[in-house]
């Protein structure tokens, strides 16, 4: 039975499955669907009082499902499938050669390798030439937006790149920001609304009110850049 209730601006909606159990458990999918499993022997009053509470530990886990990337439909790597780079689309186009070598000419993604067939090295071919321009474009994005925030006594971290399913960017305890492969796909602003974000856990580790409204002095229109990477 579907249900809802109202918190602060926010209304939220719940799937209420009652059952032969003891306890009442609250569950948030990554899709944000939200189940809450309650003992038959509980009053509707009952339910909600204790839904409310949870209220706040709610609406914190749909916003962390909110901030993961949007999953990807199988790529086929073949000529005329599109791939972004830099939140532009381009078209692929796959040439048969001698030599294996990626470049981007006009509207299109240039794949040569001898083997035009070999989808699993066109792929390899494409996530080298990703890397190899995340590499030098993140590392001029970090430096920006380092250039803003380094005078609140903020040291400049250790950049790591790699292929990450469920978090745009991570940063350790150690002061080391992880950056997922995929955003090279994403536009520059996007790119730097992550790396400000991490930027932004070197000193305040956990997401708090201190945290936002950091980030929000440091990059005051983060909200649209976090919310063009997650929907366009």
């Amino acid at each position: 039975m579907s249900h809802t209730f109202q918190y602060g601006t926010q209304l939220i909606h719940y799937k209420l499955i009652q059952t032969k159990r003891k306890t009442l458990g609250i569950t948030v999918y990554p899709d944000k669907k939200i189940v809450v499993r309650a003992p038959l022997a509980k009053s509707e009053k009952e339910i909600n009082d204790k839904i409310r509470k949870k209220a706040k530990w709610i609406t914190k886990q749909l916003m962390h499902f909110d901030s993961l990337p949007a999953p990807l439909k199988p790529k086929l790597f073949v000529s005329g499938e599109t791939h972004k780079y830099l939140g532009k689309q381009y078209r692929l186009k796959i040439i048969k050669s001698r030599d294996e070598k990626v470049s981007l000419k006009g509207g299109y993604i240039h794949i040569s390798l001898p083997d035009t067939n070999n989808k699993k090295q066109i792929e390899t071919l494409l996530n080298h030439w990703y890397k190899e321009h995340a590499i030098k474009r993140f590392e001029i994005y970090l430096n920006e937006c380092f250039s803003v925030i380094q005078k609140y006594n903020i040291s400049c971290p250790k950049l790591h790149i790699r292929k990450m399913k469920t978090r745009w960017g991570s940063c350790s305890s150690l002061g080391r920001i992880t950056l997922n492969l995929d955003l090279i796909k994403y536009s520059s602003l996007s790119i730097k609304y992550v790396i400000m974000h991490e930027l932004c856990h070197l000193k305040y580790h956990s997401h708090n009110k201190e945290f936002y409204k950091f980030l929000t002095k440091v990059m005051p229109d983060w909200e649209k850049h976090k919310y063009n990477l997650n929907h366009l």
